[in-house]
């Protein structure tokens, strides 16, 4: 995997991360929604595991991301290993 895809998913896993803590919303709840196990909600967020393009719209409407989100770098800074809105 290059730095450019490795980046990109860790973004996408950054976006995961903090719009599931903006709703509130437990690894193990979203797992629970989307049908998988915490494990694989984990992975997601760390950027380890990338989801498949229907799973990812899954995610998008369960946590209501908007388009805008992962384009926008900017809105997210890494604190002690988490993703937080700026």
């Amino acid at each position: 995997m290059d730095k450019n895809t490795e980046h990109k998913e860790n973004h996408l896993g950054q976006v995961i991360a903090a719009y599931r803590k903006k709703a509130k919303m437990t690894q193990q709840e979203l797992a629970d929604k989307l049908g998988v196990n915490k494990g694989t909600v984990y992975q997601y967020e760390k950027g380890r595991l990338m989801p498949r393009y229907y799973r990812l719209n899954e995610i998008v409407a369960l946590l209501k991301i908007p388009e805008e989100a992962f384009a926008e770098e900017e809105l997210f800074e890494e604190e002690g290993g988490d993703a937080r809105f700026l």
